[in-house]
């Protein structure tokens, strides 16, 4: 998430100019005010993929969470994006 700026180049690739200028709206915002704040946050090591294939939840209450796997995609971001 700390690098969303960087698609900015691919922005040639959404054909619907409504929508490209919609991510455009959202990538002008998060350069001025995400990435001037990202100094400031706190970082620790974070998964980076949590999706319903690395989840474990109870055999009987799915809705309970027991542990997370495949950390091959840890890194070290702001804790906010975790």
């Amino acid at each position: 998430m700390k690098h969303a700026h960087r698609l900015r180049p691919l922005l040639v690739h959404v054909e619907d100019l409504r929508r490209r200028a919609l991510v455009e709206r959202f990538l002008d915002r998060f350069e001025q005010f995400v990435l001037p704040a990202m100094p400031n946050l706190r970082t620790q090591v974070i998964h980076n993929d949590l999706n319903p294939h690395n989840v474990l939840v109870a055999e009987r209450d799915h809705d309970h969470v027991t542990g997370v796997i495949d950390f091959g995609d840890a890194v070290l971001a702001p804790l906010v994006n975790d």
